[in-house]
C-alpha cells in the first residue's frame, strides 16, 4: 500500500491543524444553532425532505462532457477500437434507459386517468385526448426505433466480434467474456418489455387507440365531409399505421426488436455484412451469458444483498428470447436452461416494473419462447403466486421488523460513523467504513422497497385482499423508505464530502490488483496479441480510475469493458476476479448513490393504491404514541405528485373555446385531485378525530371533577379513549404545498365550539372556562379569549322587563354601588347561575329602545317609591315602634355624656331592642324590624337602579356621539384643494397653487407646499 492516497495521513498534527479544527468547530456550532432557529421558523419536522422547496440542491453525479473515443487511449488501436465501439453503445443503451424512465413511463401509464374513477369517459373524450397524445406517441415509436438501431448495431459488432473467421477473435477474444455489453443489450431488453407492459395495463389507452382508428378509417373514406384535407388525412393514416406496428398494435415494441432481420446486406454485393444466426461462437456466447446471468441472478435474489436483480432477470429473459429468435429453426433449444429460467418463479414470482404493472416469467416465456417441457417447476405458476402471496401476508409482518431492526442499527451506525464532530482528515479505514455503510443503506433501502412493492403487487395481481393485520406493519414499511431517504438527505454535504476519497479510496484497492500485472507486462521484451491487450486494458483501467475523482456512467462503462478484458483466461489477475467485481459493484452503487436512493425511495407507485390512504392513516391514529411516523407516510404519498406534475394527463388547453368540455378537462387536473384526496383523508381521519378526542377528554375530566356520575378517566384500562397529545404536539406537516397543523386545528376547532355552545347556553360558561383552562395545561393549546362577558351577553336583562317588574327586581338582587352593577341574591332552584344586570347591558337596552327609556324609568321608579315610602313612614308612626324608639331616645340623650356611652349607642342596648321587638311578632322568621330593613335595601335598589339607568345613559350617549362632528372645529379642505398646481418649467415639479383670497401663505400647510423656488406663499 506505499501507493495508497491515505499513506501520508498519520504525520504529526501542526500548529495549522489545530486553528483548522477550531475553525471547524466554531462552523459546525453555528450550523447546528442555525437549523435550529430554522426548525422553530418552519415549524416542520426536519428529517422529511422536498427537492423542490430546497433553497439550494446538492447533486454529486456530475455530467460527463469527455467523449469515450478520448477517454479510450492506449496506444494499442485494435484494442481501443473494440472499447470504443461498446463502450460507446453501453453507454447509448444506459442513456435510453434513463431517457425511458425519465419522459416515457409516466405518461404511458397516467394516459386516459380521471380524478374520479367510477365515473366514466364522455363520448368522444377518449379520441381527444389520444389525438393530443400522438406527437408523444410518435416520440415514443421514436424512441423504440431507435433501440431497433442499437440493438442491431450491438449484435452486429458482438457477432463480428465473436467469429471463427476474425484472428482478433481466435487470438484474444476467444477468452474475454464481454458481460458489460450484454448486461447493457439485457438493460434494453427490459425498457422495451417494460414500455409493451404499461401499455398493455393501460386498458384507456388500448381502447383510445381502437376508437381513434375507426375514426380515423370513417374521415380516410370520405375527407370532404368531415373538412379535412385529403393528403393531411392519408399522413395521418400512414402514422397510424407505423405506431400499430411498432408500438401499439398486437405485436409489441420488444418483439418487433427481437424479431427484426439481423442479416443486413450489402447493397452492392448482396452479402450479409454480418453472419448473425449462422455464426456459432457468437450463439454459443450469447446463450452462456444467458446462463452464467441467471445463475447469478438466482445466488443473490431472496438474499440480504439483492438490489435490482428483478430488473436484471427481466433483461436476462429478454436476452434469452433474442438468443431463440436468431437461433435456426432446426436447432433444439437448451432444455435444461429453460427449466433453470422457469424455476425463478419459485424465489422472484413477479417483478415490478412500474408502478403497479408487474412482469410474471411464465407469461412471457409462453408468449415469445414456449417450449414443450413437462417437468416444469412450478407446474401451476398461478396457483404458486397464490401461495407465494398467502405465504407473504403471513409472514410480512416478520419481513418489516428485520427491515425494522436492519435500519435502527444501521442509523446507530450512520450516527457514529458520519458524525460532524470528527477531525478534517480521516483516515483510511474510516473511509473504507462510510463506503460500506452506505452501501449497506442502499441495500437496506432496496429490500424496504422490494418488500413493499411485491407484497402490494402481488395482492393485486392475485385478486387477494390485504389482510387488515398488514395494515399497520405496510405503514412502517413505507416509514422505513422515507427514514432512509431523510438520513441520506441529512448527511448529504457529509457523503458529498467523503465520496470522493472513499472512490478513490476503491479505486487504488482495483490498481493494486492490477499494477503488479500491468509492471510485469512491461517488464516482458515480446508479448502475444492476448498479453499485449491484458497490458493495454490494465493501462486504461489505470488511467480512467487515477484521472478524475467522479466515476460516471461513461467512466464506469469503460472500465467495466476494460476490466472484462484484463480478467481474460490465463491472465494473472484471473485468481482476484471476485474481488474485484465485488469492488467494481460497490463503485458503481457508491458512484450513483444519490440517483439509487432518489429511484429506490420514491413511493410514487402509491398512487394505484391510494385507497390505502385512510386504513395507514386510522392505523396511526389508533396509536398516537407513533405519532412520529405520520410525516413520513404522508411523505410517502406525497411523492406521486411529482410524478403527476411531469405527465399532464390532459391539458388544459385541450378544448379551449368548447364550454362544457373545457369545464370537463379542467377538472382533470390529476395532480390538483390527488392532492384534495391526500388532504381530505389527513383531515377526515387524523384532524377531526383528534380535534373531537381532546374535546372529549377535556369534557370528562371537567364533568368529572363537577358530577359524581362520571368516572374519572383511567388511561390504563380505556382503550377506547387513544393519549392523542403526541398528535397534538405534531409540527405542521407538509402536505404538497400545504401545511396541515393539527395543533392549530384542534385549537380552532376548541375555540369554535366553546364559543358556539356557550353562546346557546350562558350558564355553561364556567365549564368552558374550565376545559380551556385544562387545555392549555394538559395539551398546551393557548385558545383565545371569545370575548363573551361570564355568564352574559351584552343585552342581559331587558330595561323594560325590569321597570315593569320593578318590585320583583329590586327584591330579588343586590346593588353594589361601587362597581354599579346588580346580582341575585340567590339562584332559582335547578339553576347553575347568578344573573347579574351590568352597565353594559342596561346602556345596550337604552341603545335598543332609545334615549327615552331613562325618563320612563325615573316615572316608574317614583311611583314605585311613594309606596314604599308610605309603608316607611307608618311603621315609624306605629304607636309600638314609637313608644320604643322613643324610650331609647331618651335613654340616650341622658346617658351619652357618660364614660360608659362615650356619644356611642352601645350593642347590648341594640340586641335588647331587636329581643323587644320581635315580641311584637314574627312571620316567616322575620320581624317587624327585619321587615324595614328588607324595605330601606328595596329603597335603596330602587333609587340606585335609576343612578345605573342615568349613568349607562351617560355611557350610551357618549358612545353615540363620538361619531358627531365638532361644530366648533369644522376643518375645512378647500385650502388644500387647488386647481392641480403649475409646472415649474426649471425643475419639471410640479407646484402647489392656493386658491385666490386663502391665506394659505402663512399657513403650515403653504409653508411645507411654497418651500421651493417659486412656491405659494413661499419665496415670493
Amino acid at each position: 500500500m506505499e501507493d495508497s492516497p491515505f499513506a501520508e495521513i498519520d504525520v504529526e498534527e501542526t500548529p495549522v491543524d489545530a486553528e483548522l479544527t477550531a475553525a471547524v468547530a466554531s462552523d459546525r456550532a453555528h450550523q447546528k444553532r442555525l437549523a435550529e432557529i430554522e426548525g422553530l421558523i418552519n415549524g416542520a419536522p426536519a428529517e422529511v425532505f422536498d427537492d423542490g422547496r430546497d433553497p439550494v440542491a446538492l447533486h454529486v453525479a456530475p455530467r460527463e462532457k469527455v467523449q469515450v473515443t478520448d477517454l479510450v487511449k492506449t496506444g494499442n488501436d485494435l484494442f481501443d477500437k473494440v472499447v470504443k465501439v461498446l463502450a460507446y453503445l453501453c453507454d447509448e443503451i444506459a442513456e435510453l434507459k434513463v431517457s425511458a424512465e425519465t419522459r416515457l413511463y409516466a405518461p404511458l401509464a397516467l394516459f386516459g386517468q380521471k380524478a374520479d374513477e367510477e365515473t366514466d369517459h364522455a363520448a368522444g373524450e377518449l379520441e381527444l385526448v389520444l389525438g393530443r397524445h400522438l406527437p408523444f406517441l410518435q416520440e415514443v415509436a421514436n424512441f423504440c426505433e431507435r433501440c431497433r438501431e442499437v440493438m442491431l448495431n450491438a449484435v452486429h459488432q458482438l457477432a463480428a466480434l465473436y467469429s471463427g473467421r476474425e484472428r482478433l477473435y481466435t487470438a484474444i477474444y476467444k477468452n474475454v467474456s464481454l458481460v458489460p455489453v450484454f448486461q447493457s443489450l439485457a438493460d434494453l431488453c427490459a425498457v422495451l418489455i417494460t414500455i409493451d407492459a404499461i401499455i398493455a395495463d393501460n386498458a384507456a389507452l388500448d381502447e383510445a387507440w381502437d376508437k381513434f382508428k375507426s375514426t380515423l378509417t370513417l374521415v380516410k373514406g370520405d375527407p370532404a365531409a368531415y373538412g379535412v384535407d385529403e393528403t393531411k388525412a392519408d399522413e395521418l393514416y400512414r402514422l397510424l399505421v407505423a405506431l400499430d406496428t411498432t408500438v401499439l398494435g398486437d405485436v409489441g415494441a420488444f418483439e418487433s426488436c427481437v424479431q427484426q432481420d439481423f442479416e443486413v446486406a450489402d447493397e452492392d454485393t448482396g452479402e450479409p455484412l454480418v453472419h448473425v444466426r449462422g455464426n456459432g461462437i457468437f450463439m454459443g456466447e450469447l446463450q452462456a451469458r444467458v446462463s452464467s446471468s441467471i445463475e447469478s441472478l438466482q445466488a443473490v435474489i431472496g438474499s440480504g444483498m439483492e438490489t435490482d436483480e428483478g430488473f436484471g432477470l427481466v433483461g436476462t429473459m429478454g436476452l434469452y428470447v433474442l438468443h431463440r429468435n436468431l437461433m435456426p429453426p432446426s436447432q433444439v433449444p437448451d432444455k435444461a436452461l429453460y427449466e433453470r429460467m422457469w424455476a425463478t418463479q419459485l424465489k422472484k414470482p413477479l417483478v415490478t416494473l412500474y408502478g403497479k404493472v408487474s412482469w410474471h416469467a411464465d407469461a412471457f416465456l409462453t408468449q415469445h419462447a414456449r417450449f414443450p417441457a413437462k417437468k416444469l417447476k412450478p407446474k401451476d405458476p398461478v396457483a404458486a403466486r397464490a401461495d407465494w402471496a398467502k405465504q407473504l401476508s403471513d409472514g410480512f409482518a416478520g419481513a418489516v421488523a428485520n427491515v425494522h431492526r436492519g435500519l435502527a442499527a444501521w442509523l446507530v451506525q450512520m450516527e457514529a460513523v458520519f458524525a460532524r464532530a470528527l477531525p478534517p482528515r480521516v483516515s483510511a479505514d474510516l473511509l473504507r467504513s462510510r463506503g460500506t455503510l452506505l452501501v449497506e443503506g442502499l441495500v437496506l433501502a432496496y429490500r424496504a422497497a422490494q418488500t413493499v412493492r411485491d407484497y402490494m403487487n402481488l395482492h393485486l395481481v392475485v385478486g387477494a385482499p390485504i389482510r387488515a393485520r398488514n395494515i399497520h406493519p405496510l405503514a412502517q414499511a413505507l416509514e422505513l423508505l422515507k427514514v432512509i431517504e431523510a438520513e441520506f438527505r441529512r448527511r448529504n454535504a457529509v457523503i458529498a464530502e467523503a465520496i470522493p476519497h472513499v472512490l478513490r479510496g476503491i479505486a487504488q484497492d482495483m490498481l493494486a490488483t492490477f499494477r503488479p500485472v500491468r509492471q510485469k507486462l512491461e517488464a516482458s521484451r515480446k508479448l502475444d496479441p492476448a498479453k499485449q491487450e491484458c497490458l493495454s486494458a490494465c493501462q486504461l483501467l489505470e488511467s480512467v480510475l487515477q484521472a478524475t475523482e467522479s466515476m460516471t456512467k461513461t467512466r464506469r462503462i469503460v472500465c467495466s469493458t476494460a476490466l472484462r478484458v484484463a480478467l481474460m483466461k490465463g491472465s494473472p489477475a484471473t485468481s482476484a476476479a471476485a474481488a474485484v467485481g465485488r469492488k467494481m459493484w460497490m463503485l458503481d452503487m457508491l458512484a450513483s448513490w444519490q440517483t439509487r436512493v432518489r429511484e429506490v425511495c420514491d413511493c410514487s407507485f402509491l398512487y394505484w393504491n391510494r385507497e390505502l390512504l385512510p386504513s395507514l392513516l386510522q392505523s396511526v391514529y389508533r396509536r398516537p404514541e407513533e405519532a412520529g411516523r405520520l410525516p413520513h407516510l404522508v411523505a410517502a404519498f406525497g411523492d406521486a405528485e411529482t410524478m403527476l406534475r411531469t405527465a399532464r394527463n390532459v391539458p388544459l388547453d385541450l378544448f379551449a373555446g368548447s364550454g362544457a368540455e373545457a369545464d370537463a378537462a379542467a377538472g382533470e387536473d390529476l395532480p390538483a385531485e390527488y392532492r384534495k384526496f391526500v388532504l381530505g383523508a389527513i383531515e377526515e381521519e387524523v384532524v377531526r378525530p383528534t380535534c373531537r378526542a381532546v374535546e372529549t377528554d377535556l369534557r370528562l375530566a371537567v364533568h368529572a371533577v363537577h358530577l359524581s356520575s362520571v368516572a374519572a378517566h383511567n388511561p390504563k384500562s380505556d382503550e377506547k379513549r387513544p393519549p392523542v397529545s403526541r398528535l397534538v404536539a405534531l409540527p405542521p406537516l407538509r402536505v404538497f404545498d400545504t401545511q396541515v397543523d393539527v395543533r392549530r386545528a384542534v385549537t380552532h376547532y376548541l375555540e369554535k365550539t366553546f364559543y358556539n355552545l356557550t353562546t346557546v347556553a350562558l350558564h355553561d360558561w364556567k365549564t368552558y372556562g374550565e376545559m380551556a383552562s385544562l387545555a392549555a395545561d394538559k395539551y398546551g393549546l393557548e385558545l383565545v379569549d371569545n370575548h363573551l362577558p361570564m355568564g352574559s351577553l351584552d343585552s342581559g336583562l331587558d330595561i323594560l322587563a325590569i321597570i315593569r317588574n320593578i318590585a320583583v327586581f329590586v327584591r330579588r338582587y343586590n346593588y353594589n354601588l361601587n362597581q354599579q352593577f346588580f346580582i341575585e341574591k340567590r339562584p332559582d332552584r335547578g339553576a347553575k347561575h347568578l344573573n347579574s344586570v351590568s352597565l353594559e347591558s342596561i346602556a345596550a337596552s337604552i341603545r335598543t329602545h332609545g334615549i327615552g327609556m331613562t325618563t320612563t324609568t325615573v316615572n316608574f321608579v317614583y311611583q314605585f317609591l311613594r309606596q314604599k315610602f308610605h309603608v316607611f313612614s307608618q311603621f315609624l308612626f306605629d304607636d309600638y315602634i314609637r313608644s320604643y324608639l322613643s324610650r331609647e331616645r331618651r335613654w340616650y340623650k341622658k346617658n351619652c355624656a357618660s364614660a360608659e356611652v362615650d356619644n356611642e349607642y352601645p350593642y347590648a342596648r341594640a340586641f335588647e331592642f331587636t329581643r323587644e321587638i320581635r315580641k311584637l311578632g314574627v312571620e316567616n322568621n322575620l320581624s317587624f324590624l327585619d321587615k324595614f330593613r328588607l324595605l330601606v335595601t328595596q329603597i335603596g335598589n330602587a333609587v340606585g337602579y335609576v343612578r345605573m339607568v342615568r349613568s349607562a345613559g351617560m355611557h350610551h350617549c357618549a358612545n353615540s356621539v363620538k361619531y358627531i362632528p365638532d361644530l366648533n372645529r369644522i376643518i375645512s379642505f378647500e385650502l388644500y384643494a387647488g386647481s392641480g398646481g403649475e409646472v415649474d418649467a426649471r425643475t419639471g415639479a410640479r407646484v402647489w397653487v392656493a386658491p385666490e383670497g386663502s391665506d394659505a401663505g402663512d399657513g403650515g400647510a403653504a409653508d411645507g407646499a411654497g418651500a421651493g423656488d417659486g412656491g405659494a406663499g413661499g419665496g415670493e
